[in-house]
């Protein structure tokens, strides 16, 4: 990496993660004057810190965030081929990821705006990326059938491809949802993220989904997620499934750059290289390629998984 690429990349990160909250009455919700965690050049490695960093320059993007997106895009895409094993169980690379930042602060439209560009640049988007979804969440039925089987030969309505990328503009919804009695979306959001089948009870026209692939990314305010999240939402396990990204702008920018249509063209080749090779032959092949942990990520999991397992861990 030359040294232009690293001072540009320092001065990203700088701006990124150092600067402190500045609170007044009028904010979303009164948060300590803390510095976000501190990002370092190590996470900003491949095309997702490529990534990154375009979207964040001459923006007021916080490259973090534009990350999150695309890697949470990227999982949706690459299917249930290469699989983690832990024991008996299968884990796919599906990430559920939520940016939290306060209302105008977050720029949370604007983190996802080069992972869109990415996205609409790849020719035939559905057959590489799979399914896409952003008109919210409402019900276990209403997830299946997005990616329901087919109910015979020629029924169009159904899918083999169980690919699905959620953004969930209003991650509050999803979480109102799961307080409406009868709802029962956030125990579904739980098996998709296992991977489990998702196949409502009803007596009508059931609509079934065999084996889902789905990624969500959401949006919500610091004030949203304290006043919505119950602890009920915690101890089912629910939340934790979610990596929850507090990320705010980096900066004022009053007429922020745009990058320019070689660049995203050329993003966007990058991650159709990197979907393809990872998806195989998906859907006709499932878990035939196994991944396995570095020995120094072993070795590192093994000393934090004692303390989380501690009786006391929170």
């Amino acid at each position: 990496m030359s040294a232009a690429v690293l001072d540009e990349l320092a001065e990203v990160i700088r701006t990124a993660t150092t600067k402190p909250v500045q609170i007044n009455e009028a904010d979303d919700i009164d948060v300590p004057t803390l510095c976000p965690p501190t990002a370092t050049p190590e996470m900003f490695y491949g095309l997702i810190g490529e990534i990154g960093r375009a979207a964040a320059k001459g923006t007021e993007v916080n490259p973090v965030a534009a990350m999150g997106y695309c890697m949470t895009m990227m999982s949706a895409a690459i299917g249930r081929d290469v699989y983690l094993s832990v024991g008996n169980t299968f884990h796919h690379c599906r990430l559920f990821m939520v940016h939290v930042g306060r209302t105008s602060r977050g720029r949370k439209g604007d983190a996802q705006g080069a992972g869109r560009r990415i996205r609409s640049a790849i020719d035939n988007v559905f057959k590489e990326l799979g399914h896409h979804h952003s008109g919210g969440l409402s019900s276990r039925e209403g997830l299946a059938g997005a990616i329901q089987d087919p109910k015979g030969e020629d029924d169009e309505s159904g899918t083999l491809d169980k690919r699905l990328f959620v953004v969930e503009s209003e991650f509050s919804n999803t979480l109102a949802q799961g307080k409406r009695e009868g709802n029962t979306l956030t125990a579904a959001l739980r098996d998709a993220w296992d991977g489990a089948d998702i196949k409502p009870l009803v007596k009508h026209s059931p609509t079934h989904c065999t084996a889902p692939h789905v990624a969500i990314w959401g949006n919500i305010t610091p004030r949203e997620l304290k006043a919505m999240m119950t602890d009920g939402d915690v101890s089912n396990g629910f939340l934790n499934r979610f990596l929850f990204v507090w990320a705010e702008r980096t900066g004022l920018v009053p007429i922020p750059e745009r990058m320019s249509d070689d660049l995203v063209r050329d993003l966007a080749e990058q991650t159709l290289r990197i979907v393809r090779w990872a998806r195989g032959t998906f859907p006709a092949a499932q878990n035939s390629r196994r991944i396995r942990l570095t020995q120094d990520a072993e070795t590192l999991y093994k000393k934090a998984y004692v303390g989380l397992c501690t009786n006391d861990a929170p």
